[in-house]
């Protein structure tokens, strides 16, 4: 499991696009995992998902919340993965997030063997 911070040579409105990418082996129906937590305030892009594996499926939300006892606010709500070749676009239910949020990676439902799920995350700094 990573999360690493890049900067992608694309960018939005004049701001640099950045990324960060979060690897899951072997998801769990019950993961709740801080992915990683952002200083200053963030607008996601895109979310790309790309689940490996022998039929993988994993159904899983992405939040943000500023305290990790509370249950956040859903920046992917609950939705099923399964593309193993070229990724699934997420449909965004909140991309603003707040400075000082932690972005959380909480999973209801996985099948499949050997998974391994990739999530790219390509954000502009607010």
């Amino acid at each position: 499991m990573s999360a690493t911070p890049n900067i992608n040579a694309k960018k939005i409105s004049g701001l640099p696009l950045l990324s960060r990418t979060f690897v899951r082996q072997n998801p769990t129906a019950s993961d709740t995992i801080v992915m990683f937590r952002v200083d200053e305030a963030i607008t996601i892009q895109e979310i790309i998902v790309v689940s490996q594996g022998t039929t993988p499926s994993t159904t899983f939300a992405l939040k943000h919340t500023t305290d990790i006892s509370s249950s956040g606010t859903d920046i992917v709500s609950s939705a099923t993965f399964t593309n193993a070749t070229t990724g699934t676009t997420a449909t965004l239910s909140d991309a603003t997030i707040p400075a000082d949020s932690f972005i959380m990676f909480v999973t209801s439902a996985v099948s499949g063997s050997d998974v391994f799920l990739n999530i790219d995350i390509r954000y502009t700094i607010d």
